[in-house]
């Protein structure tokens, strides 16, 4: 995994402008903002047991991907993230 160089403060990165651009293999497969994620995700869950892990949610819907395939997602502010 390869982190992009780039260092974002998160005082006033509004993360809900964020977009992001997924390829698998080259090929676009999905995009999104930040907008799209569902931050009530954790409302009327009540107490939490602790060693849960808790996902609200992701920025693009999940994607199959081959063993070996190239992943890139390509953030508008916060650079690119390849597997």
């Amino acid at each position: 995994m390869r982190l992009g160089p780039v260092g974002v403060p998160p005082e006033g990165l509004d993360l809900t402008l964020e977009a992001v651009l997924l390829e698998v293999d080259g090929q676009i497969v999905d995009t999104a903002t930040g907008a799209a994620v569902g931050h009530q995700a954790l409302a009327g869950l009540g107490d939490v047991e602790g060693g849960l892990l808790v996902v609200t949610d992701g920025l693009t819907e999940p994607v199959g991907v081959r063993t070996g395939s190239r992943v890139a997602a390509d953030f508008a502010h916060l650079d690119v993230v390849m597997l």
